[in-house]
């Protein structure tokens, strides 16, 4: 086994911290996450033919109850949770900027799960309703 000298481990190279996220790339992802619901949530109306096997698949039960919880999840790792990380680390005068894209995942979460939830419980109450569920 051989010694290191001190000297050798003077390099140049210098790790750097990892750099803290711009509010810019939460924004992005907030709002390219609201334009694919929105798309999706327009398919039907853009489409001619309402009847369209591509329509029914994408519209399907299984994507109103996967897809909200799966925007949501993409929203949290990728804007909000750097955000609110980073929040803390951030000089003052940028911090409204960060607060802001906070309040908008914030409201985004909040919106999503609320209708995510109505529509689940609208949809068993409608599922209960019709005799297909008995207790």
């Amino acid at each position: 086994m051989e010694i290191v000298e001190e000297r050798a481990l003077q390099s140049g190279y210098q790790p750097r911290p990892p750099a803290l996220p711009a509010a810019g790339e939460a924004l992005s992802v907030l709002l390219a996450v609201c334009a694919v619901l929105w798309v999706w949530w327009m398919l039907p109306d853009l489409w001619p033919l309402a009847h369209h096997q591509l329509v029914r698949l994408v519209h399907s039960e299984w994507a109103w109850a996967l897809l909200p919880p799966l925007a949501n999840w993409v929203v949290f790792r990728q804007a909000t949770k750097p955000v609110l990380q980073a929040l803390p680390r951030i000089r003052p005068a940028v911090r409204r900027k960060y607060r802001f894209v906070l309040l908008l995942c914030l409201l985004f979460h909040v919106v999503m799960l609320c209708g995510w939830l109505l529509f689940m419980l609208l949809g068993f109450m409608l599922y209960c309703v019709a005799g297909e569920l008995s207790f």
